[in-house]
């Protein structure tokens, strides 16, 4: 006898219809059809058979053409595809514990600087940050990072992220104005906009005497969304790794954060250079010396309160005639050589 469905709703034994298969029957079926057991296996449809499908399954061809779901049907979509629930506290939990470590598909990897700009851009919709080839250059070019990472060793910082972008700032006290307004010359050849502010407020809360400072911020830009990358991690400031020292970085260090005194211990004129590095961890500040000596200045040693000092007599001059012809008019104090030297040099 011929099957066809008006002899299967004749004769029930034929209808599989209001029956399921049990789970063993689904697992066997499934065991049928996995791997080189599919027929399908290890072959692929051709773009020519894709489209003629997809031409097939157009307009009036497609089963469902002109019709449209009921309110009851859609009501049980959602609940089968669980729309509009929450998982619990506890799947939550397995979910964290899966994702952590060495469980997380990210573990080891690192967004590039072009991921993670394209990640924030996604995520804020307005003020999306540039790429531009012109800042790159910028950010890489070692003679245009002189002075800024010069400043950043010292007081110069950078601003968080605002609208995808991050700005440059320098604050310093009246009587150094000067170092201001040459950072704003320099970042002005670089195309950069700067705003300067007068600023004046009290030293703290229980010390009333006046303090007047002038800061200066540059525009926000990409550029400096780069750096911010390379000097901050976590919100705070670090050493990048691959930072490379040059005379007139540590000069506008040595004018930003840097000290030199005569030693009171003897009558022999010698001179001790401090730099400080408060802010920097105890590996940062042996990557700094190894920087230094890198540069020629060989004998240094970190002191306990978080900064370099270079006291031998040989390096210390040496220091000073590196640092000398960036070192501007309002920071030539600083400027002290062994008094035991010709005056030619010594310069208080």
């Amino acid at each position: 006898m011929m099957y066809s469905k008006n002899n299967a709703e004749k004769n029930n034994s034929f209808s599989f219809r209001g029956r399921h298969h049990s789970e063993e029957t689904k697992r066997k079926m499934s065991e049928w059809m996995s791997g080189e057991k599919n027929p399908n296996y290890g072959k692929h449809h051709s773009e020519e058979w894709k489209i003629k499908k997809s031409e097939q399954m157009k307009g009036e061809r497609n089963h469902f053409f002109g019709k449209h779901h009921s309110e009851e049907s859609k009501n049980k979509i959602r609940n089968n595809n669980h729309l509009g629930t929450h998982p619990t506290e506890e799947t939550r939990e397995k979910l964290r514990k899966n994702n952590r470590g060495i469980g997380n598909p990210h573990f080891g990897k690192y967004h590039s600087i072009e991921a993670k700009l394209k990640i924030s851009n996604n995520r804020k919709g307005k003020g999306l940050r540039i790429f531009d080839e012109k800042y790159e250059k910028i950010f890489n070019d070692i003679k245009n990072n002189e002075m800024i990472n010069g400043l950043l060793l010292s007081d110069g910082y950078l601003t968080n992220s605002k609208k995808g972008h991050s700005a440059m700032c320098l604050e310093q006290s009246k009587d150094h104005e000067g170092f201001c307004y040459v950072f704003e010359e320099e970042m002005n050849g670089l195309g950069f906009d700067c705003g300067i502010l007068n600023r004046s407020r009290f030293r703290s809360k229980h010390d009333k005497k006046l303090l007047h400072s002038v800061r200066i911020t540059t525009e926000f830009n990409y550029c400096f969304s780069l750096f911010r990358e390379r000097w901050y991690l976590n919100g705070r400031k670090i050493v990048p790794i691959d930072i490379k020292l040059t005379d007139k970085t540590i000069a506008y260090w040595f004018m930003g954060d840097g000290s030199s005194y005569k030693d009171k211990r003897n009558d022999r004129g010698l001179v001790r250079i401090n730099l400080a590095t408060c802010s920097f961890t105890n590996d940062e500040n042996l990557l700094l010396i190894k920087k230094l000596k890198e540069l020629g200045i060989c004998k240094t040693r970190k002191i306990s309160d978080n900064s370099i000092a270079i006291y031998y007599t040989n390096e210390v001059i040496k220091f000073m005639d590196m640092v000398k012809p960036y070192i501007l008019p309002c920071f030539r104090y600083k400027l002290k050589y062994p008094t035991f030297l010709d005056g030619e040099n010594n310069e208080s």
